[in-house]
């Protein structure tokens, strides 16, 4: 698996609740299938996607192009308002306007972040926050959490560790939440950022998800082999508790009002928070890269298939209520993250393998 695949996904970036085929049921609203659910099978090729899948032929929009020379380091890319953000190996911090334009370098630093699964964005009105490895030959091991103001660039570090993790920010109105080694941690956004431990001696992921009460996270068990679990904490503190068990390794988790998302591998899952019972709702020919989410979709980008000697990879969505699966785009060259607001999916590619910084930040309408 190549070395820059990214934890999380949009999925770092703060998801509490965000069109489709038609159907006899409201799209997103629906139960998850049952226990005995097969899920769906496996994307169809890529080409013949929509028509295999049965699913309605819908209109799509073709790919813009909105910026060049890119280098993505993860697939962490989150957006806000106007602009998008993400992380590159050339020039740090990076952020460009939706509608196009030159990128512009936010924070430097992070260009050189080695543990990149660690890193992540989440973004408010007035600040972003990120968290990276910014180690280097004098200082091995350190682990920042950053705030930088969108107002003025003024980058403050909230939380440092020489050595160990810290990852996976996350954010609610007030809150800024995040894994610090066997921990899950919260500090107020205003005021003295005094961190209060959530939960510890968690063996936590470096990913995380909140909703209106809880914050979630991904667990290894301590059993021996390699199963993982998804557990909730009142966001005050308090006892934590197990919401899906048995749970492949986890890359990405996400939430919504009724339900917890996650991928696993080529896989990407989901499963009710009160029933805990895990369905698949697509399984792709490679590793998914990002995973995004709005009210009814899971969006998610499937960067290469290994099988072929080909930079060609894909972008889809697929309902949340695993009815029907979409191929937005067969021509991302190695899709990594990816983000949708309401009207459109923006992603980040690597590009062609054999050729530096060729990576580009595209765009298209979401389908009706």
């Amino acid at each position: 698996m190549p070395s820059r695949m990214l934890t999380h996904l949009g999925a770092l970036a703060p998801v509490v609740a965000f069109v489709a085929c038609a159907h006899a049921t409201t799209p997103g609203r629906a139960a998850l299938p049952p226990e005995t659910s097969p899920g769906n099978a496996a994307l169809a090729d890529p080409r013949a996607a929509r028509e295999d899948g049965g699913a309605p032929d819908l209109r799509l929009a073709s790919a813009t192009v909105l910026a060049q020379g890119l280098a993505p380091s993860t697939s962490v890319l989150v957006l806000d308002a106007t602009s998008v953000y993400w992380f590159d190996q050339a020039k740090g911090l990076s952020r460009a306007p939706k509608a196009g334009g030159a990128p512009t370098a936010l924070w430097p630093d992070a260009r050189h972040g080695r543990l990149q699964e660690h890193a992540s964005i989440a973004i408010d009105d007035a600040n972003i926050y990120m968290t990276v490895d910014t180690s280097d030959a004098t200082e091995p091991g350190r682990q920042r959490l950053l705030r930088q103001s969108k107002h003025d660039g003024t980058t403050q570090v909230l939380a440092q560790l020489e050595g160990g993790t810290i990852a996976g920010v996350v954010l609610d109105e007030a809150n800024i939440y995040w894994v610090q080694n066997g921990s899950i941690m919260r500090a107020a956004k205003q005021g003295s950022v005094r961190a209060v431990r959530i939960a510890s001696g968690q063996m936590p992921r470096p990913h995380l998800a909140v909703d209106d009460a809880r914050v979630f996270w991904v667990s290894h068990v301590d059993d021996g082999g390699n199963r993982f679990v998804i557990r909730a904490a009142p966001k005050t503190g308090g006892v934590a508790s197990a919401v899906v068990k048995n749970v492949e390794r986890t890359a990405a988790l996400l939430v919504d009002a009724t339900n917890v998302y996650w991928t696993s591998g080529t896989k990407v899952m989901a499963a009710s928070k009160t029933s805990g019972v895990a369905v698949q709702l697509a399984e792709a020919k490679s590793w998914v890269g990002g995973i995004a989410s709005d009210a009814t979709h899971l969006y998610f980008t499937v960067p290469a298939d290994p099988t072929q000697m080909s930079p060609e990879g894909t972008v889809w969505r697929v309902a949340k209520d695993g009815s029907t699966t979409t191929l937005l785009t067969t021509s991302a060259k190695r899709p990594t993250g990816v983000a949708v607001d309401a009207d459109s999916v923006f992603w980040t590619s690597w590009g062609t393998p054999e050729l530096p910084h060729d990576g580009t930040l595209s765009m298209q309408a979401k389908p009706h």
